[in-house]
């Protein structure tokens, strides 16, 4: 019997797309170096629990527990029937909309199927992973867990396999945390409203989204980076048209093209979380110690990083 497996989940980011995934259209996301660490011991109980500042504490001991009814649901699918003690170690920011509940899903399930030495295949893990994620947020479009499950950079559309995108060289980007909280299931509520008010209008923008990913998709692997900004730039208006910024990421956007971006926007769900920014590479480390010195968490992050990954004590 092993001691202890575990399986580490990158958190992700929505390049462009985010909301329109939702609706049929195709959006671009990525794998980022900075993840959720799922460790499984045997027990003699079903606990979970999760680091806070220095120390771990159990948590899920209310009626909703989405982590615990995941992991039974991974046990009944591999047929076993064990007591497991699950501790959860994350380096994602908090509030920050770069998926950390995907990645806690993806690396449950990875960390379950390793400790019992059972090969489940990646999309094994999607599946299980999804619908943890949907007893969160409702009507995900399975992008974030996508990401979290495959790495790299993927152009992904709701109901297909994700589609690797491949680089000709890597490439850095600027994250900027707001430490603005925000409920995703609302935010996709709200912009699905948008859908009965205006019908053709939002077919057309799903049309028009689905034709600028393709653009954005060219501009990543040819390294073309004013061309990125330039499409940053009208995803983030597009997603402002909708209600779904925030005086905050408002704020954060400005002050990154002040400082020299080509390029930035809201990622994920909007309403707070993140920003993504894009500069020259002799820029971004600059840029990101100016921001921190304005008191916001913001750090680079080199793409491609790989997905999920597995190992046992």
């Amino acid at each position: 019997m092993k001691l202890a497996s575990y399986s580490k989940a990158p958190g992700k980011i929505i390049i462009a797309g985010e909301h329109f995934v939702v609706h049929g259209s195709r959006s671009l996301a990525a794998a980022i170096d900075k993840g959720i660490l799922v460790k499984i011991n045997k027990s003699d109980k079903h606990e979970i629990y999760s680091n806070y500042g220095n120390r771990f504490i159990q948590i899920e001991k209310n009626t909703n527990q989405p982590i615990s009814d995941l992991a039974k649901r991974t046990l009944e699918f591999i047929g076993v029937d064990e007591s497991l003690k699950i501790t959860i170690d994350s380096d994602i920011p908090n509030s920050s909309g770069l998926g950390s509940s995907s990645a806690v899903m993806v690396a449950t399930v990875s960390a379950i199927g390793e400790f019992f030495n059972v090969n489940l295949t990646k999309t094994d893990i999607y599946n299980l992973a999804m619908s943890g994620e949907k007893s969160i947020h409702g009507n995900p479009s399975g992008v974030d867990v996508a990401a979290s499950v495959y790495g790299g950079i993927i152009s992904f559309r709701k109901g297909e396999n994700p589609t690797p995108v491949k680089m000709n060289s890597d490439l850095e980007l600027i994250v900027i945390v707001s430490g603005i909280k925000r409920k995703t299931s609302i935010l996709i509520n709200k912009f699905t409203k948008v859908k009965s008010l205006s019908p053709n209008l939002f077919e057309a923008m799903l049309k028009s989204s689905d034709i600028l990913i393709g653009e954005m998709q060219d501009a990543l692997v040819s390294h073309n980076l004013q061309k990125i900004g330039a499409l940053m730039n009208f995803y983030n208006s597009c997603l402002s048209y909708y209600g779904l910024d925030h005086v905050t990421t408002d704020e954060l956007i400005d002050k990154s093209l002040s400082l020299g971006c080509y390029g930035s926007k809201i990622t994920g769900a909007g309403g707070g979380g993140s920003v993504i920014a894009i500069a020259e590479k002799t820029k971004t480390s600059l840029i990101t110690k100016q921001i921190n010195q304005y008191g916001y968490e913001c750090f680079s992050i080199k793409l491609p990083q790989e997905g999920v990954k597995c190992w046992t004590d």
